[in-house]
């Protein structure tokens, strides 16, 4: 070939992790160690291809008679040759090769500064973390303020967040070669004050509008937030095939949110109305303007003169059923 070529060894999700340089006339493929780019696949024949440059078609990749065949990156049929360009990425056994020419452009280095910005928000994503969290629970403290009240809360919700951001990062190390831990808390860090800004929302529609429309639904909204979050976190593993990703994660949400759904539905199984505002926030929270006491207790007669209405008319027809003559 005379000129530099380099073969570069994909990961599953397109990424390089591998990079050989070649300058020979024919650069050899396999496993055994006689060639110029060893690939450690045992489903890679010892010798199973070669590239050589044609005068009329370039770079030529060649299969030399193995079990497993050549492939370009998504067929399923296996071919002998296939001419190399145009970004194409070929398959022998497990592995991905790419081939560049020494002059093929990459693309402009990132600027120092962006590394600066992504450490200054990880830092206020943490920030916003401790502030909401203990925030949370003093507006809906009402007993003698005591310190593990707040700490304690403080400390789960830190293990759950570590050991979210642990579980993807190793997931990470192993599909993508790069744990990723920063940008992983990052996005487990804007899950959680999504979850408070969102919660936060329920609660003054719940408390200070008197509102209980959304409060039986909140789980809906928290699916879809973890729906997100799922989302995120893969696509930071590989970017490749994002609307497969997003299809199946929103498929599952949207599977749990009907569930929950049909259960709210259920008189048996819904969530208790009673119950929608057990926790109590300060009164300047409270938006809507009280019933005068003549009102309170206006709608208290009418409820009870219906009682009694609905108790006679059961008692009639009880009273109906028991005289009436068998037949």
């Amino acid at each position: 070939m005379g000129e530099v070529v380099w073969i570069e060894v994909l990961s599953r999700h397109r990424d390089v992790i591998a990079r050989h340089r070649c300058g020979d006339d024919v650069v050899r493929i396999g496993r055994a160690y006689d060639n110029d780019v060893v690939i450690d696949d045992p489903y890679v024949a010892p010798h199973h291809a070669r590239i050589v440059r044609h005068p009329a078609d370039g770079l030529i990749v060649e299969d030399l008679g193995s079990l497993n065949g050549l492939f370009l990156d998504r067929e399923q049929h296996r071919r002998d040759r296939v001419a190399l360009g145009d970004d194409r990425t070929i398959r022998i056994g497990n592995t991905r090769l790419r081939v560049r020419t020494a002059d093929h452009p990459v693309a402009p280095e990132r600027p120092a500064r962006a590394e600066a910005r992504h450490g200054i928000l990880l830092a206020a994503l943490i920030a916003a973390t401790l502030a909401l969290a203990p925030l949370g629970e003093w507006l809906t403290d009402t007993a003698e303020p005591k310190p593990s009240r707040y700490l304690l809360p403080m400390l789960g919700l830190s293990i759950i967040v570590l050991g979210w951001t642990a579980g993807w990062a190793v997931l990470s190390r192993v599909f993508a070669g790069q744990a990723q831990f920063e940008r992983n808390l990052a996005i487990a860090l804007s899950g959680v004050v999504g979850y408070w800004l969102y919660h936060g929302v329920v609660t003054v529609f719940g408390f200070g509008l008197a509102w209980r429309g959304l409060a039986p639904y909140e789980a809906t909204g928290m699916w879809c937030l973890i729906a997100l979050l799922v989302f995120m976190h893969l696509h930071a593993i590989g970017p490749s095939r994002p609307w497969l990703k997003a299809a199946v994660v929103s498929a599952l949400a949207g599977a749990a949110i009907a569930m929950n759904v049909v259960n709210q539905l259920d008189p048996l199984g819904g969530v208790d109305q009673t119950n929608l505002l057990r926790n109590f926030l300060p009164p300047a929270l409270r938006l809507t303007g009280l019933r005068s006491e003549g009102a309170f207790f206006g709608q208290v007669r009418e409820l009870k003169a219906q009682l009694d209405r609905d108790r006679a008319t059961e008692f009639n027809e009880t009273a109906a059923a028991t005289q009436a003559p068998s037949k």
